[in-house]
């Protein structure tokens, strides 16, 4: 018998992960009243080796008054999720990861792209060939939290 989870096995674990803090009445962090995401989706990156990887690429516009300080990220998906800015310097590209996170200013909208901010998911907890959405959960310097599905680009 193998010690790896089946795929099944690990599908059910997703799902219980999504649907138990609802059925447990564990509160919920309230959702982000000035927030907008447009153009979400998920892509696998191309690495070396055998570690693989995708970004979340998105347009996150700040609707309110103040600053909107988005500070972590989360997916039932993948082990981690990081903020990541790409750059160029002598011809290599260099990705410089920002715990403290990204910063909004109010009536702006920072874009997550090739090539400049990313979402990195990483340690995959389903292989992502099985993917076909990809939930995402962004959470807020206020407590906010916007929950997302993002489709998977191949």
């Amino acid at each position: 018998m193998s010690a790896r989870p089946s795929a099944f096995r690990l599908g059910l674990m997703v799902i219980c992960i999504i649907l138990a803090p609802p059925l447990l009445g564990v509160p919920h962090a309230r959702q982000s009243e000035h927030a907008e995401v447009q153009d979400l989706k998920v892509a696998r990156m191309p690495l070396r080796g055998t570690a693989v990887q995708a970004a979340a690429y998105l347009r996150l516009r700040n609707t309110g008054e103040a600053p909107l300080r988005l500070i972590s990220a989360a997916s039932p998906l993948a082990k981690r999720v990081e903020f990541h800015r790409m750059s160029r310097s002598r011809g290599a590209q260099r990705s410089t990861r920002l715990p403290e996170g990204v910063t909004v200013p109010p009536g702006a909208t920072v874009a997550f792209a090739r090539g400049g901010l990313e979402l990195r998911l990483s340690g995959w907890r389903l292989a992502p060939r099985h993917w076909a959405e990809v939930p995402l959960t962004l959470r807020f310097a206020d407590g906010s939290e916007l929950a997302l599905s993002a489709p998977m680009r191949r």
